[in-house]
This record gives structure tokens, C-alpha cells and sequence, in this order.
């Protein structure tokens, strides 16, 4: 699927799509959903709270 296609089906302008991709900005959890039905993808939240160091 090009990058076009996914634009258009998940309603993004190509112009937000290449700051996505290049690092610039972030998607919105909406667009982000949108991507994931798109893509059959499931998104699954994890817990943020990362593991002590080890000394």
C-alpha cells in the first residue's frame, strides 16, 4: 500500500504524513487508531514505569 493510499484512507495530508516519518511531529491518537484498523494492527498500552538499573 503506498503512503498516498494510507493518506487518504486514514484522512492525513501527505505533508503530515513526511513530518510523521522523518521525526518532526507525532500523529494524534485518533490518526493513530485510524492507522492501526487500517493496517489490522491491535495497539496495546504497556506500562511505562521502566526497570531500576542495576548497580
Amino acid at each position: 500500500m503506498s503512503r498516498y493510499r494510507i493518506c487518504k484512507e486514514i484522512e492525513l495530508s501527505q505533508s503530515a504524513m513526511s513530518r510523521f516519518m522523518s521525526g518532526e511531529s507525532g500523529l494524534s491518537m485518533r490518526t493513530i487508531d485510524k492507522l492501526a484498523a487500517l493496517l489490522n494492527l491491535e495497539l496495546v498500552k504497556r506500562d511505562a514505569a521502566r526497570p531500576k538499573p542495576r548497580r
